[in-house]
This record gives structure tokens, sequence and C-alpha cells, in this order.
């Protein structure tokens, strides 16, 4: 009975050392953020032309400056932006990659055909979880060559959940490219 006193004690007094130890943030960001989570799906169509199916999730605070980089085509996070710049263009110009290294976390395979969802945790691109506020989520698909397609949505998170559509605007008014991206919205589940 004595041994096991002295075990829980010795647990009780560990727990305590870390809890006043590791800072709030620290801890939220082991907990996978401290708000919940925003789901950012849409519908994707694969192009049967040269120069398309590019596309880049991110999500930006309310003065425009990029959080967090959620999702990027392997073409252009292994260089692609760099050699061809017309691919992402508005995603590479506010993230300004220096080089594919830097984007390996967050660099995948061209979405399949149908339903894509990728997942904010509601941290920054360092893990730290962010204030509760209003974000703009972004998604930006090359259509062909020149012509891209961006969605912008802002979704409110805090302790209510929250849901919006993205509207889209287009660098060129042939409807053929369209059917790449649609749909785009954005659901904030909060934490609990």
């Amino acid at each position: 009975m004595r041994h096991i006193m002295q075990v829980s004690i010795s647990l009780m007094a560990t727990l305590c050392a870390f809890f006043t130890a590791t800072p709030a943030s620290a801890q939220n960001a082991a907990a996978g953020g401290a708000l919940g989570n925003v789901s950012i799906s849409f519908s994707f169509k694969r192009q049967n032309v040269i120069a398309s199916n590019q596309v880049a999730v991110w999500i930006e605070n309310e003065n425009g400056a990029i959080v967090k980089t959620l999702y990027i085509s392997r073409f252009t996070g292994k260089g692609g932006f760099s050699n061809r710049p017309d691919s992402l263009s508005v995603w590479a110009a506010k993230a300004k990659p220096s080089s594919p290294a830097e984007l390996d976390a967050f660099t995948g395979a061209t979405p399949q055909n149908g339903s894509v969802t990728y997942v904010w945790d509601c941290t920054d691109g360092e893990g730290i979880p962010v204030p509760a506020g209003t974000y703009r989520y972004c998604v930006e698909g090359s259509l062909y060559w020149k012509s891209n397609a961006l969605f912008t949505g802002s979704v409110t998170i805090g302790e209510n959940a929250a849901s919006s559509r993205a509207a889209p605007v287009y660098s060129s008014d042939n409807p053929a490219y369209r059917a790449m991206l649609q749909q785009v919205q954005a659901v904030f589940t909060p934490r609990g």
C-alpha cells in the first residue's frame, strides 16, 4: 500500500511539473489546436490538357498574409513555381517560396476526380494555435497555362460552428476550363 501511495505522489508531482513548466501554447499545439478544425472541400475534375491540374489550398489572416499552406500540387511544390511562374501564381506571390525543400510538408500528388477535403487544425505554419477570429481560405487552380481560378471565402473560428461557400474569380472568360474546381466551401467544427 505504501508503495502505491509513493508512485501516486510521484506521478502527481510529474504532472504538476509538466503543466506549470509547459507554456499553454505548447500544450494546445500538442492537443491538435485549441479551437477546432476547418474542413475545406471542393469538387475536382482532372483536365486532359497540358499546363493544368495544379492546386493550392491555404489560409490567410484578415490582412491577407498567409497563416498556413495546407496543400500544393507536386509539380509546383517541386520547383514548378520557378520553372513555370504562371503555375499557382497567386499562391507563389504570397508565399514567396525560396526552395522546393521548404514545401515538402504540404506537397502532394494531384487530387483524384471527385470530392476533395483538406483540414486546417487552426494552427499557423509553426504549429502554434491561432487566436479566434475570421480567416480567409483560398483555393487556387491552374486551369490551362495562364488561365487560373481563385476561390476565396471567410470562416470565423471560435466557440460556435460556422460554414461558408467560396466565390471564384477567373483570369479567363473561357468556360471550357472552369470544370476543374467547383463547390469550394469551408466548415469550422469547434473542439469539444
